[in-house]
């Protein structure tokens, strides 16, 4: 037994050792093999020369074959392209900065998420693989993209999309907001539009509004609201809202399920209600500490909200004459923890609250009447260490309360502050400390109070003017330094300023637009490659930047714009490269922008910038490049204003030079509805020359550069003559390919077809599909689900647009501009497509109706 069993155990150990052998020898046969297959890319999703869907925020690049993790690598930030991943715009000569994650044979490439310094969407893409192994270390084969791919537009395939966070509805009175304590909406902003229950939520980690949980109740005047932070109670942890208008309304906010809802509010308000002035501050100290006092507003009444009750008690009144509490009250806590109240109510009555004791006494009076635009804030350094500051209102006098029984005259304010002033004191920041100061009123005038110097300092910070029920709100959590603003004035206007920056961020223009809206692009110097867009008077400017698609302060304009404002480009003389600005507005006036220093300045004749004289522009006024004959590359400018003077600007010799015999043809002059087409080569004995309609009326003159010389045109006929919002373009295909269609606007629909063959108006193929006014402006779509279309926007504060499509000859219903307040196209649009930068076959479009707004239409 023992003899055979030997042979048995040598065989079996024989076997295993020979299957092992045999495993092992197909494995070094199947990596022999694999060594001569190079990895390649086989595919990406989305494949090349297509978008992604549009909620996809990354690429897939697929191989035929398991590739390394270990040899993937990618620039983090964007810049000179670097690593074996590489993803450009500008075919390689930068990179943007990606995530890549490699599992199996496909790498995924992340970051497309339309943020500053990463991915763009929207954007025509490639990608570069240079450098990428195999699993078994053999290098892949070189790729790039033949075409290129491209995320889609943050809003799909032609649609508007805005950075900017216009609120979803006007505010008005009772408009207030507050951030939200906690839960899956932690630090966002809830917004009381005021008198509806509608509210709108912004998010500070996407600077983007939308529509917010409705209220429970209608919002009026002294409506206001306080976070419930005491544990103990029913509404702890929440936020009650008292709806304002002496009424017992009040409703709770709940951050866990985003709602608002009276189930659950407090009660026993009763008595003198909450109104005009009304406030509500927390008691920090004594037998009633964690509970909240509500000052009624209008009334002399104070409540005491108990937290563990969940109800209200009526607990006495301000003392100092009986005055109520009314418009333009404010609160500060001494530093013994007691109320420090100014009454307002244009009255100089100030009040003490006790808060162990819940009695008032009086305070010393300020040194004038209280008024709208009154605040007040500790300061907490220099001449007034230790005093509250209370600003007026109205008036530039200030006083200063030394939180005992004097009261001192206060530092001259650097404006006279008005209705919805807003003021809070800096944590942060390179002004950690000082105090913010934004005068409200009816101009844009924004400081910052050195304590120590007792000095104001002033700067231009934030995007339109302040002024009735503008609220701030000091942001919390990540987003800590930032203060979200609504402008107030019945605007849905909103700013954000970032400490940590001391600028706004964001992409909202520095000024709302307004009559003589025009814009440009840098060609050179400090700010080369952006547009400067000036929208208003001698005030700040904004620059977009197509890099970014954001905007930046530029410099104060030097003057008031007005209607027919023109901007034309310098191009020899002492002023080559800067750019004329005609200031319209029935005026003359001539105003240069220098890109070398970036600053604009008044233009002075007779020689010292240009030489000769300039018509004064207005309404309707229009200029052109003169493209053939004896004044070849000369400016053809309108005066508008329902003359028919032009003036000739020669960018040669820096001369502007009157046009003899001016623009025949024009019954009434050129005007509001002006519009001008170029004819081609099929125009018969109209080739070359130019059509303008003059507006006002159905009469049209015709340019002829050979002279040049105007001659009266043909008449466009119709139901309605040209009004402001007028505008046409060419057809370029269908059965009408080669006519051009022209849109009265004037709250009509319907339309008319010159044909430059015939030399004759007729009606157009179709009407549009809404009323066409003021602001109105068409673009080209290049790609996407309604290439070859035209798109027609509105205007006339409406958000509404058509599609054209010339091979149909018909008009359909198109995207909405968007759905909040500002994204309205209306008087003083503009919409210029630059072809660079991070969305280069996208519009820019400044919305115009008086809006501080702008965003883009993406033609594909």
């Amino acid at each position: 037994m023992r003899f055979l069993r030997r042979p048995l155990i040598v065989i079996s150990l024989l076997f295993y050792t020979a299957c092992g052998s045999l495993l092992n020898e197909l494995d070094r046969i199947r990596l022999k093999a694999e060594a001569g297959m190079v990895p390649s890319v086989t595919h990406t999703v989305p494949a090349d020369g297509t978008f992604s869907a549009p909620v996809q925020s990354y690429a897939d690049v697929v191989f035929d074959r398991e590739i390394s993790a270990s040899s993937v690598s990618a620039n983090t930030m964007t810049g000179a392209c670097t690593g074996t991943v590489m993803v450009s715009m500008d075919n390689f000569a930068s990179c943007f900065g990606i995530t890549t994650t490699a599992s199996g044979n496909t790498i995924r490439i992340s970051g497309s998420v339309a943020a500053a310094g990463a991915v763009p969407r929207g954007v025509i893409l490639k990608i570069r693989i240079s450098g990428v192994t195999g699993s078994s270390g053999v290098p892949a084969n070189f790729y790039e993209s033949a075409q290129g791919i491209s995320f889609a537009a943050p809003c799909g395939q032609n649609c508007f999309y805005s950075e900017s966070a216009p609120l979803t509805g006007a505010v008005t009175n009772g408009s207030h907001s507050f951030v939200i304590p906690s839960g899956t909406k932690a630090g966002g902003v809830i917004t009381f539009q005021g008198v509806t229950s509608n509210t709108t939520f912004f998010n500070p980690d996407t600077q983007q509004t939308e529509t917010g949980p409705p209220a429970c109740c209608g919002i009026a005047a002294g409506s206001h609201s306080f976070e419930v932070k005491t544990l103990g109670g029913l509404n702890s942890g929440k936020v009650i809202t008292l709806c304002g208008g002496g009424s017992t309304g009040s409703c709770v906010y709940d951050p866990g399920t985003n709602s608002f809802s009276n189930v659950g509010a407090p009660t026993g308000l009763a008595g003198s209600l909450p109104n005009v002035g009304s406030f509500t501050v927390p008691i920090t100290a004594g037998p009633n500490a964690g509970s909240y006092v509500t000052f009624a507003g209008g009334t002399t009444a104070a409540h005491l909200y108990n937290v563990g009750t969940n109800s209200y008690s009526l607990i006495g009144s301000t003392v100092t004459g009986g005055t109520a509490i009314g418009p333009a009250s404010s609160w500060t806590r001494l530093d013994n923890g007691n109320i420090y109240i100014v009454i307002g109510n244009g009255n100089s009555n100030t009040n003490i609250f006790n808060q162990s004791t819940l009695t008032f006494s009086s305070g010393a009076n300020t040194i004038a009447n209280i008024n709208g635009g009154s605040f007040s804030f500790r300061a907490n350094a220099g001449t007034h260490a230790g005093r509250i500051l209370t600003a007026h209102g109205i008036t530039a006098q200030s006083s200063a309360f030394d939180q005992a029984v004097t009261m001192f005259a206060g530092p001259v304010m650097p404006c006279n502050p008005g209705n919805g002033a807003l003021t809070t004191t800096l944590t942060s920041g390179s002004r950690n400390g000082q105090t913010m100061i934004i005068c409200g009123g009816v101009s844009p005038a924004y400081y910052f109070y050195d304590h120590s110097a007792n000095s104001f300092n002033a700067i231009s910070l934030f995007t339109g003017a302040v002024s009735s029920n503008s609220t701030l709100s000091p942001l919390t959590g990540a987003n800590s330094g930032k203060l979200f603003i609504t402008n107030g004035n019945a605007t849905g206007a909103t700013s954000l300023y970032d400490a940590s920056q001391d600028a706004v961020v964001g992409s909202r223009l520095f000024r709302a637009t307004s009559a003589g809206t025009n814009g440009f692009l840098i060609r050179s110097g400090l700010k080369y490659g952006r547009v400067m867009l000036i929208t208003s008077g001698s005030a700040p400017t904004s620059l977009y930047d197509p890099h970014t698609g954001l905007v930046e302060r530029g410099p104060d304009f030097s003057g008031p714009l007005g209607d027919g404002a023109l901007n034309i480009p310098v191009t020899s003389g002492t002023n080559t490269g800067m750019q004329y600005i005609l200031q319209g507005g029935g005026t003359s006036t001539v105003h240069k922008y220098n890109p070398a220093t970036n600053t604009f300045a008044l233009a002075a004749g007779a020689g010292a910038d240009y030489s000769g004289s300039v018509a004064a522009k207005n309404t309707g006024s229009r200029h052109f490049l003169i493209a053939s004959g004896p004044k070849i590359d000369n400016y053809l400018i309108l005066s508008g204003g329902g003359t028919t003077t032009a003036d000739l600007f020669d960018p040669a010799t820096n001369t502007f030079s009157a046009f003899g015999g001016g623009v025949a043809g024009c019954a009434s002059g050129v005007n509001a509805g002006s519009w001008i087409f170029r004819l081609g080569t099929n125009a018969g004995a109209n080739n070359g020359k130019y059509i303008i309609i003059c507006g006002g009326s159905f009469t049209t003159s015709v340019l002829d550069p050979a002279g040049p010389s105007f001659a009266a045109g043909a008449s466009i006929g119709g139901v309605t003559s040209p009004a402001t919002g007028a505008h046409g373009f060419y057809i370029p295909a269908g059965i009408h390919a080669g006519k051009f269609l022209f849109f009265p606007a004037n709250g009509v629909s319907t339309t008319r077809m010159y044909d430059p063959v015939s030399n004759f108006w007729g009606p157009g193929p179709a009407v549009l599909c809404g009323g066409a006014n003021a602001g109105a402006f068409s673009v080209p779509i290049s790609q996407g689900l309604h290439a070859g279309k035209i798109l027609v926007a509105l205007g006339g504060g409406s958000t509404n647009t058509c599609y054209f499509d010339p091979n149909a000859n018909t008009f359909t219903a198109g995207p909405a501009s968007g759905t909040h307040v500002g994204y309205g196209i209306g008087a003083n649009s503009v919409a210029f497509n630059l072809g660079y930068g991070i969305y280069p076959s996208a519009y820019v479009v400044v919305y115009g109706a008086t809006s501080t707004v702008f965003g883009h239409w993406f033609a594909y």
